[in-house]
């Protein structure tokens, strides 16, 4: 039916106009999966990519005894079905292959207090985002 043809036309049209403004738009900041990314320069000068978390993410250590099973600040505790977990280079990590690793992260846990988003700290992100002092609980 050729009238129909004509209004689908005209949304296509709307829509990829209004695509190509938000690609313009787009500045140095980015956003995916909940984590926004900016440029930022460390103490040698050199450039990095420096990834601002949720207001929600808490500071921990990690270690995968046996998926889903984690330690996290030494304390037993479980990855989400369908958790992610993002290495210090922004690619997913698979929860086999850091058994047994100890990692500095930043994670979100879900409403029942299960691990779900879990990001690898690089070194620029460790000296940014500093764990509490030892002795603090």
């Amino acid at each position: 039916m050729n009238r129909c043809l004509r209004p689908l036309g005209a949304f296509f049209f709307a829509a990829s106009l209004g695509a190509l403004v938000l690609i313009g738009s787009a500045g140095p900041v980015h956003a995916q999966n909940g984590v926004t990314t900016r440029q930022a320069t460390d103490s040698n000068g050199n450039t990095v990519t420096v990834r601002t978390f949720p207001a929600t993410a808490v500071r921990g250590t990690l270690q995968v005894v046996q998926p889903p099973e984690v330690l996290f600040n030494n304390a037993v505790a479980r990855l989400s079905p369908g958790a992610r977990i993002r290495g210090a280079n922004g690619m997913l990590l698979m929860s086999a292959s850091a058994v047994g690793q100890t990692l500095q992260v930043m994670t979100v846990l879900d409403s029942q207090s299960m691990l779900h988003d879990v990001w690898v700290l690089n070194e620029t992100e460790l000296a940014l985002y500093p764990g509490k002092p030892s002795y603090s609980r």
